[in-house]
């Protein structure tokens, strides 16, 4: 499923949480495999990436460290 495919109001707020817990699952995995800062940033804060059980479990970075650190998953152009 995508969030483009999802209507406006078409998901019960039980499903839009576990749609939002497996996006920031597969976005965190995805992050960690493919940005050396990002992967060092949670191995030192967090012993690594594990998949979360629920959103109070995702790992959490300072918001202010994206203003200092340029992290990229992607290649910039």
């Amino acid at each position: 499923m995508n969030l483009s495919d999802i209507p406006t109001y078409g998901l019960a707020p039980e499903a839009k949480q576990d749609f939002l817990l497996r996006e920031l699952n597969r976005l965190g995995e995805h992050h960690y495999q493919h940005c050396k800062p990002y992967r060092r940033l949670l191995d030192a804060m967090h012993g690594g990436w594990r998949a979360a059980p629920d959103l109070t479990s995702l790992p959490y970075l300072p918001v202010r460290l994206f203003k200092h650190q340029e992290l990229l998953s992607v290649d910039r152009s």
